[in-house]
């Protein structure tokens, strides 16, 4: 049960070395026993009693290399004896012993002992190794499944949300605005006076709605690509943003291919356009770059300000934490595209998003040369 418990807390490669010394002590009846393991290549004292106790795992390191490649050295006047655990033919670990209390030599039958015991303990630790190995992975996949349950019953409340914002426009804009139209008809209709100024307020009105439906169905899916291709939709998008958040939005855009998937042309312009949205919102950045440059069929994108920033996690749980949710639903994208996604963000320099998606050509004829809009 013991071990069990020492397994679950991630301890159980100490735990083997203590009952390893525990061992060494009980039958041979040295003055210390210090035992290290090369933990991802670098060595770790695991545990140690006696005489190595006062000493710090820095100082019990320089013993072990400083020792001319020999099997014995000395510490304040005693000799301690080095066994080497490995593993096939690569030492993976150190069991240090000190001479016998009594001062005297090992005996045959305690060299054959020793012996056993280094060669059970190099097996024990390997497998202890082994078992820790898949405990981190095992935890690992638990922290990735539960992001990814976080990050779906996220994305599923952003639908929702967005699915709210759609009735609610359609409720409380459209539909008022064409009973209120109707209404006015209404009234000419029994007045069965021609007023120009309602026909006019009606009108103004039919042209205001027909509006906002055009901006929605722009935002629920950019047709625009279709139109006139992923260029100059994203110098569309510029000019909005100019005019509407007073931002300088920079665009770079640089691709020799003239056939460019309308579907991945969509992606990418979703993709930049919620992060240039991000970057005016949280960011305060005056000052916005967008770069869009094809490399061997390769799509590489990069948004970047020069905003307030922000202390990168290191797990994208912590980014859903921190209600991230725009670079997560980037993340899911870019992983659906079979990309790679880059965030480099510090408090006070800025952030700067770098994606890279393949290209993959359909043969389809592309719209990005169809026509022109001046910057």
């Amino acid at each position: 049960m013991l071990i069990l418990q020492q397994l679950l807390n991630g301890q159980h490669l100490g735990h083997c070395a203590k009952l390893v010394a525990d061992l060494i002590h009980q039958t041979l009846h040295v003055s210390g026993v210090c035992l290290i393991w090369k933990n991802d290549s670098a060595p770790v004292v695991l545990h140690r009693t006696g005489i190595f106790l006062p000493f710090d795992d820095a100082q019990l390191l320089s013993y072990l290399y400083q020792r001319d490649h020999t099997n014995k050295a000395h510490i304040h006047g005693k000799s301690i004896f080095f066994y080497p655990m490995k593993i096939e033919n690569a030492i993976r670990g150190w069991i240090i012993i000190s001479e016998k209390t009594t001062a005297t030599i090992f005996e045959k039958e305690e060299q054959e002992l020793i012996e056993k015991i280094r060669l059970d303990a190099t097996e024990l630790f390997a497998s202890s190794a082994t078992l820790q190995q898949i405990e981190n992975e095992l935890k690992e996949a638990m922290k990735e499944s539960l992001i990814h349950e976080q990050s779906h019953w996220l994305l599923l409340n952003e639908q929702e949300e967005e699915k709210r914002k759609l009735s609610d426009f359609l409720h409380d804009e459209i539909l008022q605005n064409l009973i209120l139209l109707l209404h006015k008809l209404e009234w000419l209709n029994k007045s069965q006076n021609i007023n120009k100024d309602i026909l006019k307020e009606i009108e103004e009105g039919i042209r205001n709605s027909t509006f906002e439906i055009r901006e929605m169905c722009h935002e629920l899916y950019p047709a625009v690509i279709e139109d006139l291709g992923l260029k100059h939709s994203l110098f569309l998008l510029k000019r909005k943003c100019e005019m509407n958040y007073n931002v300088i939005l920079q665009i770079d855009y640089r691709s020799q291919l003239k056939n460019i998937p309308v579907a991945l042309s969509a992606q990418v312009f979703r993709i930049i356009k919620e992060l240039v949205y991000n970057a005016i919102k949280h960011s305060s950045s005056k000052d916005i770059l967008v770069s869009v440059v094809e490399i061997q069929h390769d799509l590489h994108i990069k948004v970047k300000d020069h905003g307030v920033g922000f202390k990168m996690p290191n797990h994208l749980s912590a980014l859903l934490q921190n209600r991230h949710l725009g670079l997560v639903t980037i993340q899911k994208r870019v992983n659906q595209l079979k990309g790679t996604l880059n965030i480099q963000s510090e408090p006070g320099a800025g952030t700067c998003v770098s994606i890279s998606l393949p290209i993959e050509i359909d043969g389809e004829e592309s719209n990005e040369n169809q026509s022109i809009i001046s910057r």
